[in-house]
């Protein structure tokens, strides 16, 4: 979106009332229902959106100010894994069948591995699925977070490589208590 301005983030100083915890640091977030994440993150949501430029600006500077790829990675599929947990439960689907995690092979596929590691130890049963002609993730942050799930008992990794492979993925979709597109960021 070029010619789209950005307001500047407002960041609080550490320790103030109006600086939540961030998603990996924060565990209540797993015991919230939607309503409750809302107003939880209810000043973070109040932010004008951000552009895909603007974005990948901001995960540029939380690099160069220290803040490693795969910690932000660690935030981003925790978030997500909350959300889909309040979702599941608000809708009467948790439990009532695997959540389905498509993952792309970059960043935005890690940010779903991450996602489906954290709904795992939340006691849901997951498939976690690397929608990719490449037998791996292409980050390093991404694979790692790809490899870990290897050690999850309640995550199933697929590899969907054609596009047979992916129709054969959505016969019985609907047997899944809830689909989360982690396949491409913008």
């Amino acid at each position: 979106m070029s010619g789209v301005t950005q307001a500047p983030i407002p960041v609080a100083a550490p320790g103030s009332p109006s600086q939540a915890a961030l998603p990996a640091d924060d565990p209540a977030i797993f015991e919230l229902d939607l309503r409750g994440l809302r107003e939880h993150w209810a000043e973070a949501a109040a932010r004008p959106p951000m552009s895909g430029e603007a974005m990948t600006g901001a995960d540029l500077r939380a690099r160069a100010l220290g803040m490693p790829a795969q910690r932000l990675m660690e935030h981003a599929g925790t978030a997500v894994a909350a959300a889909a947990k309040a979702l599941a439960i608000d809708t009467e689907r948790w439990g009532r069948g695997p959540i389905l995690i498509l993952c792309g092979p970059g960043n935005n596929g890690g940010d779903g591995f991450v996602a489906a590691r954290r709904l795992a130890l939340a006691g849901a049963e997951v498939i976690a699925v690397l929608v990719s002609s490449e037998p791996r993730p292409r980050t390093s942050e991404a694979g790692k977070n790809w490899d870990r799930l290897d050690r999850e008992r309640r995550v199933t990794r697929l590899h969907a490589e054609t596009p047979h492979d992916i129709a054969i993925l959505g016969q019985g979709v609907e047997r899944a208590s809830l689909v989360i597109d982690a396949l491409f960021g913008f």
